[in-house]
């Protein structure tokens, strides 16, 4: 009887399954969750105010993160952080907002600011397995 021949396959099997595993290994990382802003608005408003709406997609096919994870409280959810410059006011919208419910795979999330005077307002979306992306307003 020769040790751990039970648990390990001979060699000339290994290869092939290493590239099965390597192979669903790879699929599995081109699905996960990969968000981007998209469809930056904004609309001029009469006294001084200015509207913008982007779109938080997530391109990957898997979600932004799990439902299981809500009900545990242990999940890093979604952040989008909204900075305005040293002369502009956020009217209506947080500056802070997390994303309660997972963005599905090729879903979109729509955000809305309104922000008085002008300048460059900052947007940046993160989560640990999302990564982050950020986009610069110019308001004039």
């Amino acid at each position: 009887m020769m040790p751990f021949v039970k648990w390990n396959p001979p060699v000339a099997l290994l290869t092939p399954a290493a590239d099965k595993h390597a192979s669903f290994l790879l699929a599995f990382a081109k699905a996960m969750p990969e968000i981007e802003i998209v469809h930056v608005k904004t609309e001029n408003l009469s006294g001084g105010l200015n509207r913008i709406t982007v779109d938080v997609h997530n391109k990957g096919l898997l979600p932004t993160h799990s439902e299981i994870g809500n009900r545990v409280k242990y999940e890093d959810r979604l952040k989008v952080i909204a900075t305005p410059s040293k002369n502009q006011k956020i009217i209506s919208g947080r500056t802070h907002q997390l994303v309660r419910t997972a963005i599905a795979g090729n879903g979109v999330e729509q955000m809305t600011w309104l922000v008085s005077g002008t300048g460059t307002f900052e947007i940046e979306a993160s989560a640990g397995p999302t990564g982050s992306a950020k986009v610069n307003v110019t308001l004039k």
